[in-house]
């Protein structure tokens, strides 16, 4: 009796497809015999027949084809740390401004900057002194034009509550 293979790469499947295409199988057979055998973690009907008429058409590639778009920004430690620096250096700079200084998206500065006050990647936040009282401004604004620090600051003052 044979057992569904529940942790199998997506890339070993278009494989198995691409082989028994190119050995002239017929599409429904190769996925009834897959779903068998990869169970629930078995490429979909539709996703099947699309892989099996682009390789039936000469594909050779079982890799993702390029998407169009802006590539997703990974965080690594090197961003993390020019982060850090430049509000080191200007304790008032804004995120719209380290977006543009490091080159990156709003939101990846402002994840970056979230990480840095729940996981203490880096010290953001460890010399504010001043925190604002709850309700201000610093706390209800979501504007990127609010300086990091004043928001570090806000984050501070809840984290402490």
């Amino acid at each position: 009796m044979a057992f569904a293979l529940q942790n199998s790469p997506i890339e070993e499947q278009r494989n198995i497809i691409r082989f028994l295409t190119a050995e002239g199988e017929k599409p429904a057979a190769i996925h009834r015999w897959m779903v068998t055998v990869y169970g629930e973690k078995c490429v979909s009907d539709k996703s099947f027949r699309k892989l099996s008429a682009r390789f039936r058409a000469g594909r050779e590639s079982v890799d993702d084809d390029q998407r169009p778009g802006k590539t997703n920004t990974v965080i690594k430690s090197d961003l993390i740390d020019k982060v850090d620096d430049l509000v080191r250096s200007d304790r008032r700079v804004t995120l719209r401004m380290l977006a543009l200084k490091v080159d990156v998206s709003c939101g990846t500065v402002w994840s970056i900057v979230q990480v840095a006050i729940s996981e203490g990647v880096c010290r953001l936040g460890s010399e504010a002194a001043h925190r604002p009282a709850k309700g201000t401004a610093y706390g209800t604004s979501t504007a990127t034009s609010v300086s990091v620090s004043e928001r570090l600051r806000f984050h501070e003052a809840d984290r402490h509550r």
